[in-house]
């Protein structure tokens, strides 16, 4: 057993353990790996805590469980590890008061008070030493509470921190389609919101001057035509066709979200797609 501390095999031998039943032994080498691993190894690390959590899932360990999924949310605040976390407190019937340290966590930067264990008083000390942030977290973590309420269907608190994202481009970015969910979520309770979005992603692809990228913002037009008054989209497009006068290959797309048949959401013709080529043609190239 030795060699576990050499060859960084931890994970096979308290797979091992667990297996013959030896489970006080198989948590003691999940603690000592995870310590010895942390720094030169930390994906060894994770997958010991996963086992732990798991064993502790299957034991009905509840508490222990929410301990563990809470020193992974506060070492990186994402949605599922917030997903994770609450689903787990739920269980511990512990869901508000972890819920209420994770959003202040999100909010406003303020972890809990240190104390025995990542939520004291709240969640058991597992064991296992709590990390400090993977990376600086900026209040408020807005990518993370915007996902929150898309999932909790709360168009308003939706709003409130794309708002304040837009305001001081708190995360720099979005996660990668989260700004095209965040119009869908309002586009009910806040049009507006919805359809300044669907312009921005339209009108950035268009730039690009690549027919794939034409092709792209087809969807947010068609999203645009749908959710558009009549007089308002016509003099957009409009405006679209004069500024982009050259772009022969936009033109062509731009038929197609004057399209009749068209419905809120309607995809993107892939195979149209598949059929244009990278290259813009001499007529793409703006002068």
């Amino acid at each position: 057993m030795v060699e576990a501390g050499r060859t960084n095999t931890y994970p096979e031998l308290v797979a091992r353990l667990l297996r013959e039943g030896r489970r006080d032994e198989a948590l003691q080498w999940i603690y000592r790996g995870i310590q010895e691993t942390e720094e030169t190894a930390p994906g060894i690390a994770d997958e010991l805590r996963t086992i732990l959590r798991e064993t502790w899932e299957r034991e009905g360990d509840w508490p222990a469980v929410t301990a563990v999924c809470a020193e992974a949310f506060f070492y990186e605040p994402t949605y599922p590890a917030f997903r994770d976390l609450e689903e787990a407190a739920r269980r511990a019937a512990v869901r508000d008061e972890v819920r209420e340290a994770a959003m202040r966590y999100l909010i406003s930067g303020e972890r809990p008070p240190a104390g025995g264990g990542v939520i004291s008083g709240v969640l058991p000390d597992t064991g296992v030493g709590v990390r400090a942030p993977r990376r600086g977290i900026t209040a408020p973590g807005a990518d993370t509470l915007i996902e929150i309420a898309i999932a909790e269907e709360k168009p308003d608190e939706v709003l409130r921190w794309y708002d304040q994202w837009e305001e001081v481009k708190i995360d720099r970015y979005l996660r990668y389609n989260l700004e095209d969910r965040v119009a869908d979520a309002v586009a009910d309770a806040h049009p507006e919101l919805a359809i300044a979005i669907w312009r921005k992603k339209a009108e950035r692809l268009i730039t690009e001057v690549r027919p794939r990228s034409y092709e792209g913002s087809l969807q947010y037009l068609r999203k645009l035509r749908s959710n558009t008054e009549t007089p308002e989209w016509e003099e957009y497009l409009g405006e679209l066709r004069h500024k982009h006068a050259r772009k022969r290959r936009f033109l062509e797309v731009l038929d197609h979200a004057e399209d009749q048949q068209i419905v809120e959401g309607y995809p993107i013709d892939h195979t149209l797609e598949a059929q244009v080529s990278w290259c813009p043609r001499s007529g793409d190239v703006e002068g």
